[in-house]
């Protein structure tokens, strides 16, 4: 659900204020839209996958909040960090390199507060049980 809500607020925004991506998002085809913003979007009952993509980021950082989090300059992403992204994050993000964006201001400011991806995950994986 957040997927079409995320598109059809930019798709609003942008012809509001006549964005060159206009054209683009005035495609019938919602599906296509969603796999150039979420790179691993999947469909389904409840649908899944918030990790944005270039384009997605691009879009999201023009209409809604967002933090900025530089993981330490030694640190590459890992297959766990984006599994635990993915399963733990309600709102979209983006990663690459050591740099994470995120767009929920609570989960931002735990990793900020913690300061370390790994351990932050512990914490909240441990917090879920």
């Amino acid at each position: 659900m957040i997927h079409i809500n995320f598109l059809n607020y930019i798709k609003k925004k942008c012809k509001e204020t006549e964005h060159p991506f206009n054209t683009m998002l005035q495609s019938d085809d919602d599906s296509a839209l969603l796999r150039q913003f979420f790179l691993n979007y999947r469909e389904g009952n409840s649908a899944k996958g918030l990790r944005l993509s270039n384009l997605g980021l691009q879009m999201a950082k023009i209409h809604f909040a967002s933090w900025d989090i530089i993981l330490d300059g030694s640190w590459k992403p890992k297959s766990k960090h984006v599994i635990f992204l993915d399963r733990y994050s309600k709102m979209p993000y983006h990663l690459c390199g050591n740099m994470l964006t995120l767009f929920d201001k609570q989960f931002a400011l735990h990793l900020k507060l913690i300061g370390d991806l790994d351990v932050f995950m512990q914490s909240e994986t441990f917090n879920k049980k």
